[in-house]
């Protein structure tokens, strides 16, 4: 089988996986669900504003730790500004300052933290199983589209952390940077995006396919400080569709914990392929 062929084998299958889900009402927007457990009797506003807290508190976290980096304050050891130290300890920063936030908001939203099940920690496997062929086709037809136009191929990787990683194997900071977009990010961005974002969105639209499909839309949106210019044109769309999916898989199980796992996975496969794949 020649390259190409397996491109469009790899497009197919996520296009037949697609299909199936529709047919079997799985996406189909009359079968999206009523979304986050919890949180009932309060407002679409209030959900909207909790995402503009921890997405406030994030850039604090971040502007805080930053201008101690910038400072080379002695209690970090000695860092520089930009070197992959000085960014993982911003990037922490920013992460725990959002898990802060986050976690607060979302006991005041449901009255308490619930504990997530195997049952839903399955659910989330299997969805991004389920979803990645997708995202993977998406990302494989933009790629044939740049190259169209372009005449070219753009860089192969797609983020900047993962440039970090890619660069810096052998740094600790790294590691850090990776083991913070694969546990950290994922719920600090599950909270803005699908719990109270999507919640506030859908409440207030009162149409489940399109408070997913604006709240895909800002995902994707948001990332595009973190992607280099090169590469938005292939990068986004996959972002989007993959907030579709987390999307779907909010509003169908109504549990913050599988889109999380299901996110969790997806960045720790693209940091897998950036490691050992040669991306």
């Amino acid at each position: 089988m020649t390259s190409r062929q397996w491109i469009w084998l790899q497009i197919g299958l996520g296009g037949a996986i697609v299909v199936c889900l529709w047919f079997g009402n799985v996406i189909k927007p009359s079968s999206l669900g009523k979304g986050a457990e919890g949180g009932a009797d309060r407002p679409w506003w209030a959900f909207l504003f909790a995402a503009v807290v921890i997405y406030l508190a994030m850039g604090l976290g971040a502007e805080a730790i930053g201008s101690q980096v910038r400072l080379n304050a002695s209690w970090l050891g000695g860092v520089t500004e930009g070197s992959t130290k000085g960014n993982a300890i911003v990037m922490l920063g920013q992460g725990f300052a959002g898990l802060l936030a986050g976690f607060a908001m979302l006991a005041l939203a449901i009255g308490g933290l619930k504990r997530p099940s195997g049952r839903d920690l399955l659910i989330g496997v299997l969805a991004i199983v389920i979803a990645l062929p997708v995202v993977n086709a998406t990302g494989l037809i933009a790629l044939e589209i740049y190259r169209a136009f372009k005449q070219s191929s753009p860089p192969t990787i797609g983020h900047n952390t993962l440039q970090t990683i890619s660069e810096s194997k052998s740094d600790p900071w790294a590691w850090a940077q990776a083991a913070s977009a694969i546990l950290i990010t994922p719920i600090v961005e599950e909270l803005i995006y699908r719990y109270f974002l999507q919640t506030a969105l859908v409440r207030f639209v009162q149409r489940a396919w399109l408070g997913v499909l604006l709240t895909a839309t800002l995902f994707a949106a948001a990332h595009i400080g973190a992607v280099p210019a090169a590469t938005l044109s292939t990068v986004l769309p996959v972002l989007f569709v993959l907030g579709l999916a987390l999307g779907i898989a909010m509003q169908r199980t109504g549990k913050l914990s599988v889109p999380i796992v299901m996110h969790a996975l997806f960045n720790a496969v693209n940091v897998a392929l950036t490691v050992w794949g040669g991306r």
